[in-house]
């Protein structure tokens, strides 16, 4: 059985709240079989070889991801107006 595809477009993103100028970190919600669902894109660049957050912080969710699933480096990702992002999504809380 093939996945289904979701293709969002940049407009369906939001940047931070605290930062609403920076696009380190983008935001948008899906919702999957009536699981409202968070996601974000997360940038990233190459450096010595290896993929990392653009800044510090988003670099540490990288490495919680990688600990939490036991992948990465390099992630998959996606282009959002011109820019390599990883996506995490988590389901919202109850």
């Amino acid at each position: 059985m093939e996945a289904p595809r979701i293709t969002l477009p940049a407009s369906a993103w939001r940047t931070d709240a605290a930062e609403p100028r920076s696009i380190a970190a983008l935001h948008t919600t899906l919702e999957i079989n009536g699981c409202s669902m968070h996601v974000m894109a997360i940038s990233v660049d190459m450096r010595d070889g290896v993929q990392r957050g653009v800044n510090d912080d988003l670099d540490a969710t990288l490495d919680l991801m990688s600990n939490a699933t036991g992948a990465g480096d390099p992630w998959e990702t996606v282009d959002i107006d011109g820019r390599d992002y990883v996506l995490l999504v988590t389901p919202f809380g109850q």
